[in-house]
């Protein structure tokens, strides 16, 4: 019986044992998973990652959006920064512009031209960026009239060759007409170039040539040309040139044109602060004649300025660009071809950029 006892206490104890190691088999077994776990949660993280950054290629934004992700900041994406934002993208994308209006065009007083806007042309900021030469014509309308020509003009597009015959181009409103005694080279018209062919080299397209007076193409528009060819000539930069022609109602004779030009040397600045810079409007008229702008018609009229009374305010010599009283002795000088008879103020004058003659001091 003793032994039988002593068995089963044996037994107990074992059994006890057992369980005891078991317990502690099961501990050690989780010890040893535990380090798996952070493994799949590392795993998964960089597929969850691996997800969002195909996203991000396939769901491309749009530049807008990428440019407020680059500037994006926690100051910025406060309303007040937000506000600045705005307020900074408006500045960038809004420009005034100014517009050519006719009706601010002050009445012919015996001057050939008269500056507009505060001489600086009306070219927009988009179109100063102009960096290539170019060379447009407006397509005719209805009635056979010319439109705006625009062009970037450079000393390569210059003609190399005298200008050829013009003869059989006959723009809107042309007539062939002679005033013996009051027209330098008695025409009254000249078949006139938008873009002057010394500046561009065109001689042949019809949309480059309007009706215009001898006082128009002689003392209104070469002067400015001339001026312009030498410049190019001179520094090899390339100038923004625009003409306009200003046809009221169904004229076929143009009122006059605004002419623009500003030269694009390298570096920022204001256009009246370049080297080249003007915006004219030329008169289309022609001193002691009578012209119909709706058909072309002229005839003689008698003027408030005549060559036998000194009716006018000053005389001005055109080529001197000076001006004189009408008795002044240096008017007995003057050639016909470079004198223009002006009523007006003085002041206007001056504006346009002549001088008093300082011998009658007018």
């Amino acid at each position: 019986m003793r032994i039988i006892k002593r068995i089963i206490v044996y037994l107990i104890i074992l059994i006890i044992m057992g369980g005891v190691i078991l317990l502690s088999g099961s501990d050690l077994f989780g010890k040893k998973e535990k380090p798996e776990k952070p493994h799949t949660t590392e795993v998964n993280v960089t597929e969850a990652t691996t997800v969002v950054d195909k996203a991000v290629v396939t769901e491309t934004p749009s530049t807008e959006s990428q440019d407020i992700v680059a500037s994006g900041s926690d100051a910025e994406n406060t309303p007040d920064g937000i506000s600045k934002m705005m307020e900074m993208g408006t500045e960038e994308t809004t420009e005034e512009i100014a517009v050519f209006d006719y009706k601010e065009v002050p009445a012919y007083s015996g001057m050939p031209y008269v500056t507009v806007n505060d001489n600086e042309p009306f070219f927009t900021e988009e179109e100063m960026k102009t960096e290539n030469t170019f060379l447009e014509f407006s397509e005719l309308d209805s009635l056979g009239r010319v439109g705006v020509a625009s062009s970037c003009l450079n000393k390569t597009m210059m003609p190399t060759e005298p200008r050829g015959e013009i003869g059989d181009i006959k723009p809107s409103g042309w007539h062939t007409i002679k005033y013996e005694g009051y027209i330098a080279d008695r025409y009254l018209y000249n078949r006139c170039h938008l873009i002057g062919y010394q500046l561009c080299g065109d001689n042949s397209d019809i949309r480059n040539f309007m009706t215009g007076t001898r006082s128009f193409n002689v003392d209104g528009m070469e002067p400015f040309e001339n001026q312009v060819a030498e410049f190019i000539k001179n520094t090899n930069y390339n100038v923004l040139y625009r003409v306009t022609p200003v046809f009221e109602d169904n004229n076929l004779v143009a009122s006059g044109v605004l002419l623009e030009a500003v030269s694009l040397e390298s570096g920022i600045k204001p256009k009246k602060e370049r080297e080249l810079c003007f915006s004219v409007f030329v008169y289309n008229v022609q001193e002691n004649i009578e012209i119909d702008y709706a058909t072309g018609d002229s005839k003689v009229i008698n003027s408030h300025i005549s060559k036998t009374n000194h009716d006018c305010d000053y005389i001005v010599n055109k080529k001197s660009k000076k001006f004189h009283k009408p008795d002044c002795d240096s008017v007995k000088d003057m050639e016909d071809r470079n004198k223009t008879y002006f009523t007006g103020d003085r002041e206007k004058l001056i504006e346009e950029g002549y001088k008093p003659c300082k011998r009658c001091d007018p």
